[in-house]
């Protein structure tokens, strides 16, 4: 029986991690927690795949470096259009993703005078907007989004100190840990069901894992089944030529987003990734899963719409960076081939 590389993961992982160093009232992920559980049913599937129980907390933590520099909580506001974004996974308003978090707090304690008291401990200032029904609603409420709007700062519609520390304070308590674990869990087992349709593989490679757990974070979406499927029947088809020239044609594509002047986080990048790419098409011509993995990566990279895809560039390359198995992530260059 295989046993699941975890090492692998975090290097494969950490290139994306943050250059910030870790707050002072940063909450950090640590590496077990005993006081969260694993819901068994995500236990069962991690087991299946070979993915020890323990070590979801090493992959959310791994996670967690690109997103709040390894933190629970790390509140951001509109910079990136998702209105408000925290937790490992950066949960937000645009995504839908960050409603069900508020509600399943509420769900936690027994009255809601229980409820109550704890949001006002965690939340004096805020707490009763954020719970509020529009915060909670799908989409967004505008009494909700009218809230935020008053609480961004700067150009970068950044969070005001009082709301950040606060909503910090929520995803940093007991209750919201748990939640996040119990969250993050659930998409690791998703992915899990998702490698398998996408790659067929039920015990899934180190790099599979990364790949996938990077795309479900930022996107929170992978290929369809109708474009997995042409992609492979189109490669089964074609020679080591007409492939390579698709590779070729993609790695272009990214380059020509780098230097569109419309993109970012990505220029410190650009020229390293175009050469080091078409130097491994033309001279360590990638496995076959990685070759797909590569088109899977360019199909979903096109939806991001972030800024008006400005973040298309970026997507791609955190994902290509894994597939091609080196790159460059926002100045950091690794090469974990060897």
């Amino acid at each position: 029986m295989r046993t699941f590389t975890i090492a692998f993961l975090f290097f494969a992982l950490a290139i994306f991690a943050a250059t910030t160093p870790i707050l002072s009232d940063c909450v950090p992920v640590p590496e077990t927690d005993s006081e969260l559980i694993v819901d068994p049913v995500a236990t069962a599937a991690m087991s299946k795949a070979k993915l020890e129980a323990g070590e979801l907390f090493s992959v959310m933590r791994i996670v967690s470096q690109y997103e709040t520099g390894g933190c629970w909580a790390g509140a951001t506001g509109n910079s990136d259009g998702q209105w408000l974004s925290v937790g490992v996974m950066q949960w937000n308003f645009r995504q839908k993703s960050l409603q069900p978090l508020l509600r399943r707090f509420r769900e936690k304690f027994p009255t809601q005078a229980d409820f109550i008291r704890e949001r006002n401990r965690l939340m004096p200032q805020f707490g009763k907007e954020l719970f509020s029904p529009s915060c909670r609603a799908v989409p967004l409420g505008l009494n909700c989004g009218k809230f935020l709007e008053n609480q961004y700062v700067g150009a970068n519609k950044g969070l005001s100190p009082e709301l950040k520390s606060e909503v910090d304070n929520l995803f940093n308590s007991l209750v919201m840990r748990q939640i996040q674990v119990d969250y993050f869990a659930r998409n690791l087992t998703r992915v899990l069901d998702d490698l398998e349709r996408i790659f067929g593989a039920t015990e899934p490679a180190a790099w599979q894992v990364a790949w996938a757990m990077d795309l479900k974070t930022q996107q929170n979406r992978f290929p369809a089944d109708a474009s997995i499927k042409r992609i492979r029947e189109e490669l089964s088809q074609q020679g080591l030529g007409k492939r390579r020239e698709r590779l070729d044609g993609i790695i272009e594509w990214y380059h020509g987003l780098c230097k569109s002047g419309n993109a970012e986080g990505v220029q410190h990048d650009c020229d390293y990734n175009r050469d080091a790419w078409h130097d491994q098409i033309e001279n360590h011509y990638p496995t076959r899963d990685r070759e797909e993995a590569v088109h899977f990566t360019h199909l979903v990279s096109r939806t991001a719409q972030n800024k008006e895809g400005q973040y298309q560039a970026d997507a791609f390359q955190r994902r290509a960076t894994i597939a091609f198995g080196k790159g460059s992530v926002h100045g950091h260059r690794v090469n974990f081939l060897r």
